[in-house]
């Protein structure tokens, strides 16, 4: 059907509909014909595409005008939560305390830093957070965006670097949304900028006395696939500079920076499941790389150097900073993260492939300096183990050229569940996720964990810092410096503790309420359990009980005993506290204190200082949030659903205390890719929607990393449909237990978790009013088999290649939500929904469904014939620049939903790219203009 013989006529709320021209065109591959009307969007540039981006940005403002009221007022709470006048707590680097303010008015933030007293200065200096920048005496303004942004729509920075001695400023910015970031020198003695530029690059790098610029230069496809290096002062257009290192595998991107030690430059190179490190001695810049151990397929990797220092500690000398790639200084001591491996994923997650956190030094310089010390060289690789492991090689008695596996092995994650677990343990593969790690190997801690995951180690002068996943959750280890060389000496395993953040103090305790908590539990209605699919919620044999937990009765609020038992009986609630918390601020190998912060769904961020060897714990700062705050007014919880196939799905429930926990409406959310884990976090915004009676749920769906490498195998490829029927599942049982409405559930995913929700709405349209999806990536198919679009090549480690393997393209095409969206209507089907609706084949199942045939809702066609009545709204957000997700895709489905009758509406920024807008009141903005939909499709207007 063609334009010249269809005109839509569709409205909503007496608004028409923008009518998008149907030009059909054929996608042909593997014997398949897929017949795409919108396939012309694609040339975002032409008259035609422009004209229909500003009919539905009016479209949009028409529909979303009478919620004008709502969304300021939304607005105005998040505001009147946040201390808009602030600072962050100084962290030492080299010869300054650097530190970042904040203003009222101002939609940027000041980089201002402090001279330190003296070498041995390791306390924060007191700073007044209500101060101008640059008002104490001695404060330097370093970088104020504000200044920067002026006459830019959108701003961004990429990256910042300074030389050792703090003179010289390396600075990137991105003025478009298009992650193409233009570099500058700057004197900030003088406040004068040299003459060299690197425009266009992805991140850069100095060497730390300033002479040399190392960057990393993107291709036509926005691959960071070369490394150049610059001598400053040499006047040598960039062009001409000298190319140090190519990548030309697709599949890879390749970033580079500074060793944690500075004695290294490091190039990190890698696609999503294999990595490679090489090194060049700062000693020796215009020298050549040498690989540290060749790729091989499958196999991450990263390395660093450190030493255990004998007698009182000796003098390593490792004052310096972290890695400088992407002006990134929230790194650790010498420090081994995974990070080695492509990022820019879809998920907008990792801006730089090849960032190496701490990564490797010269061999050569890693020599003891005194007698007694032990120079050792920390490797964390997944040759022999899919979860990681970390092998600590003793340098007096290993020479290079190393391999992986050499050493003493520290602490291995769990085989169980990982496609190449039996590398590990025979059978390990088929055994369930959730099977409880015993390794004699592994610190006493991690005995009996699920999901074992190593995440990284930093060893520092004074202490060692490992970071793991367990039973879903992110975790901290420590111990002393001088505990971790005694048991390595004594080939034992290292007596690691985790590292569990303070509790509220009773008096404060969100769960002492017990009367108000067992007239919530009376509440709640007990609700069926069971989903027809074969959707179970209920509480297994072992109850799960076996999760770590600080104390079973914790005043946290952190999933504490009552707030599970508040909870339907048909959900298993994990008994235990829910946090995140992660090392970080922590730039100096010298650092006596380890600084560390965590946060809840209902607590806000706080940052601690620890004396590992004393174990005295200092909050250094608390989020502050205003407008009457009160963590005992919420609480949160951990559930575990049973999915179809019989995998436990955990998800995170969050409400205010007093709700009643029936037929509430629900804001439930997902991503589920890339093995990014969706943790426990505060969110001001959130506040909004559970002040006004909503269920927040966070399911942590398979393809995300929350259970380890495993959760992720089977959520990602050919598993790629677990995420979705997880999400799904949840969402089923979350309802037909009782605690949730279908009529106001809206559900809300990003990017790769717009997929899942283009996907979700096709497969359970009836378990969802509405459904936000923010630069959603729903034309997969289509993209992933253009090898000349950004990302798609690296992208087949993800999604499979379905250019060359006809399996996967069949297997893509069941779920891509454009392919799968219902059909465009016929002009008698048109004509049948001004009159009537036809018979839907799924009457029994659509909730609702009576009365939405009553109303005279539209009829929906599916492409396999099927005819429902059951669709959600649809809300969507996308940006003219974004390069990850392309807006073309997000047109592409708004045009065919609308053209099926669907009551959608989407957003349509000019200039953004893939994280939206920038400025911070722009995007509180943003956010309470996407809350306002989401509360008003719910029912709730005010």
């Amino acid at each position: 059907m063609t334009e010249e013989s269809f005109e839509q006529g569709e409205s909503f709320d007496n608004i028409a509909v923008p009518t998008a021209v149907r030009r059909p065109s054929e996608r042909r591959f593997h014997g398949d014909v897929f017949v795409d009307d919108y396939e012309w969007l694609r040339d975002k540039n032409a008259a035609e595409t422009k004209r229909f981006v500003d009919e539905e940005n009016r479209y949009c403002e028409s529909r979303m005008a009478p919620l004008a009221g709502l969304q300021r007022t939304l607005f105005d709470e998040f505001r009147s939560h946040v201390q808009e006048t602030d600072m962050s707590v100084p962290t030492r680097m080299d010869d300054y305390w650097y530190f970042t303010r904040t203003q009222e008015g101002k939609q940027y933030a000041v980089q201002c830093r402090l001279p330190i007293a003296g070498p041995d200065d390791w306390t924060p200096p007191a700073v007044s957070a209500s101060d101008a920048p640059g008002s104490m005496p001695g404060e330097e303004i370093v970088f104020d965006a504000n200044r920067e942004a002026e006459g830019h729509e959108f701003f961004r920075v990429g990256g910042m670097d300074l030389t050792k001695d703090g003179r010289w400023l390396l600075y990137g910015v991105d003025t478009d949304g298009d992650e193409r970031y233009d570099y500058r020198i700057r004197d900030l003695a003088t406040g004068r900028e040299l003459d060299e530029r690197f425009d266009g690059i992805s991140g850069a790098c100095f060497t730390p006395d300033g002479r040399y610029v190392f960057y990393t230069e993107l291709d036509d496809a926005w691959r960071p696939w070369r490394i150049r290096r610059h001598r400053v002062g040499s006047g040598t257009p960039a062009d001409e500079d000298a190319i140090v290192f190519t990548e030309d595998d697709e599949h890879f991107w390749a970033g580079v920076g500074m060793s944690f030690d500075e004695r290294s430059v490091v190039i990190g190179t890698g696609s999503k499941t294999t990595t490679e490190v090489l090194m060049l001695p700062v000693a020796d810049p215009e020298g050549d790389f040498s690989v540290f151990i060749p790729r091989q397929e499958g196999v991450e990797y990263d390395v660093s150097f450190a030493c255990f220092e004998g007698g009182d500690g000796g003098n390593d000398a490792r004052d310096g900073n972290d890695l400088r790639d992407e002006g990134e200084r929230a790194g650790a001591g010498a420090s081994v993260n995974a990070g080695a491996g492509a990022g820019g994923a879809r998920g907008g997650d990792g801006a730089v492939a090849g960032a190496i956190s701490g990564s490797a030094t010269g061999v050569t310089a890693t020599a003891a300096e005194h007698s007694d010390d032990i120079p050792v060289a920390i490797v964390y690789h997944n040759a022999t183990n899919p979860n990681f492991e970390i092998d600590v090689i003793d340098l007096r008695d290993h020479q290079p050229p190393f391999r992986l596996g050499e050493g003493v092995r520290v602490v291995a994650g769990s085989p169980y569940g990982c496609e190449e677990g039996d590398r590990c343990e025979p059978g390990a593969s088929a055994r369930p996720i959730s099977t409880p790690v015993n390794d004699p190997v592994n610190p006493a801690i991690l005995q009996g964990c699920t999901g074992l995951a190593i995440e990284g180690i930093a060893m520092h002068r004074h202490y060692v810092a490992m970071s793991y996943r367990a039973d879903g959750l992110p975790r901290l280890a420590v111990m002393p410096k001088s505990v971790a060389r005694e048991d390595f000496l004594a080939g034992r395993p290292w007596e690691f503790r985790e590292l569990v953040p303070p509790e509220l103090a009773p008096a404060q305790s969100p769960l002492s309420e017990t009367a108000e908590a067992a007239e919530a539990e009376e509440a709640v209605a007990p609700g069926e359990g069971v989903e027809p699919g074969g959707v179970t919620a209920t509480r297994e044999a072992d109850g799960h009980e076996a999760a770590r937990s600080a104390a079973p009765d914790s005043p946290d609020g952190m999933c504490a005993d009552e707030s599970c038992q508040i909870l339907p009986a048909q959900l298993e609630a994990t008994v235990g506290r829910l946090y995140s918390i992660g090392n970080g601020g922590n730039p100096s190998y010298d650092a006596p204190r380890l600084r560390y912060s965590f946060s809840s769904f209902t607590r806000p961020a706080e940052l601690h200082e620890l004396d590992v060897a004393t174990d005295a714990d200092t909050l250094l700062k608390v989020a502050n949030v205003l407008g009457g705050f009160d963590a005992r007014d919420y609480r949160e919880a951990r559930a575990w659903v049973t999915a179809r196939d019989g995998e436990r799905i955990p998800v995170s429930l969050v409400w205010r205390k007093g709700a009643v926990l029936r037929d509430m409406p629900m804001f439930i959310l997902g991503y589920g890719a890339y093995e990014i884990s969706s943790d426990p976090g505060f969110s001001v915004a959130r506040l909004s929607l559970l002040d006004r009676g909503v269920l927040y749920a966070l399911p942590h769906v398979r393809g995300g990393g929350e259970m380890g490498r495993a959760w992720y195998e089977q959520g990602r490829r050919l598993n790629k449909k677990n995420t979705f029927a997880d999400f799904v599942d949840v969402t089923a049982a979350l309802q037909n237990c009782g605690l949730a409405d279908a009529g106001r559930t809206v559900a809300n995913g990003g990017s790769a978790g717009g997929l899942l929700m283009g996907a979700i709405a096709n497969m359970a349209p009836d378990r969802y009013a509405g459904i936000e999806a923010d630069v959603p990536f729903v034309d997969a198919l289509t993209t992933i088999l253009d090898p000349s679009l950004p990302l798609t090549i690296t992208e087949w480690d993800e999604w499979g290649d379905p250019l060359h393997d006809a399996e996967v393209y069949r297997y893509m095409k069941t779920y891509s939500p454009y392919e799968n969206a219902p059909a465009p209507r016929t002009v008698e089907e048109a004509d049948v929904s001004d009159g009537g609706v036809p018979e839907c084949a799924e009457c029994s199942e659509c909730p609702n469904g009576e009365d939405r045939v009553a109303d005279g809702e539209p009829s929906y066609r599916w492409p396999d014939g099927r005819v429902t009545h059951a669709f959600p709204k649809i809300f969507v957000t996308t940006s003219m620049n974004d390069t990850r997700v392309m807006v073309v895709e997000p047109l592409k489905w708004i045009a065919r939903l609308q053209a099926a009758g669907v009551d959608a509406v989407i957003r349509i920024e000019g200039e953004a790219g893939h994280g939206g807008t920038s400025g911070r009141y722009r995007q509180w903005e943003q956010i309470s203009y996407e809350n306002a939909w989401c509360l008003a499709t719910m029912g709730i207007t005010e």
